[in-house]
């Protein structure tokens, strides 16, 4: 099983916002994240800017960040 910890970037640092992830699902620029646990969180207008299978992370930032770079 493939579990993932979830960061929100910010311009100065990655914060972590959820653990153990097993869905992460874009839906129209709102990711939804499931957890083994059950819980669920959503991040409206975000873009999943990395996966990373090896460290087990994903990281997530708005999209205006990305627009502004």
């Amino acid at each position: 099983m493939c579990l993932s910890k979830v960061y929100l970037k910010k311009i100065d640092s990655d914060n972590m916002v959820m653990e153990e992830a097993i869905n992460i699902v874009d839906n129209n620029g709102t990711i939804e994240i499931s957890t083994i646990f059950g819980e669920k969180k959503q991040f409206t207008d975000h873009i999943i800017k990395e996966i990373n299978f090896v460290n087990g992370c994903t990281v997530l930032c708005k999209k205006e960040d990305i627009i502004n770079a």
